[in-house]
This record gives structure tokens, sequence and C-alpha cells, in this order.
């Protein structure tokens, strides 16, 4: 069977049309935000940004993708938009300097 997937983790619909998560049998709409990244197993920040990537200074949103790069995405309020692996090349950039400074 090929699954959907919802924040990394697979999920199937019923044939009512609700979807549930293949693992727990659990509704999506009703539980996926008490679950982490199903990729990396972070949790969202207090603030609901994605735990791997935290805030992103200047964006109004943003996604890691959950394991899929071609999702994965940060806005800005000026209306740029960076998509797939430039987002996530920033995304990088910034965790290794965060790194960095954390060992200085």
């Amino acid at each position: 069977m090929k699954y959907d997937y919802f924040r990394g983790h697979p999920i199937k619909q019923r044939a009512n049309g609700v979807y549930i998560y293949v693992d727990t049998g659990e509704l999506v709409a009703e539980t996926w935000e008490d679950r982490p990244c199903g990729y990396c197993g972070k949790h969202n920040s207090p603030e609901g940004y994605d735990g791997c990537i935290g805030e992103i200074e200047g964006a109004i949103n943003a996604c890691c993708g959950h394991g899929n790069e071609a999702e994965a995405y940060i806005q800005y309020p000026d209306g740029r938009r960076l998509g797939g692996r430039d987002a996530m090349r920033l995304v990088e950039e910034r965790a290794i300097c965060r790194l960095f400074f954390a060992l200085q």
C-alpha cells in the first residue's frame, strides 16, 4: 500500500475521508500537534517553529520539509520565498554557525 506523509509520518485515508497515522491509528487532525517530526524526532518549539530549524530571523514562515527536501521552504514578508534545496542550505548554514558559536 502506498502511503501519504504528514510532517514525516506515514498516514492513510479511511473510506470516510479521514486521515489516520499508520503507526497508531490516531486521527491526524486531532493529534498532529502532539507528535514530533517523523524525520528528525524533534517537537516544535514553544513558539511553533519546526524543532530542527527554530526561528529564522526575518522570515514569517518556514518548514524543514520533514524529510522531504522538496517540501522545505522559507517565506519572507516582502514576498521572497526560498524552496527545496535553497531553503535547506540556509537552514544548514545556520546550524553550523550556531554550533561554531556554541563551542567558543
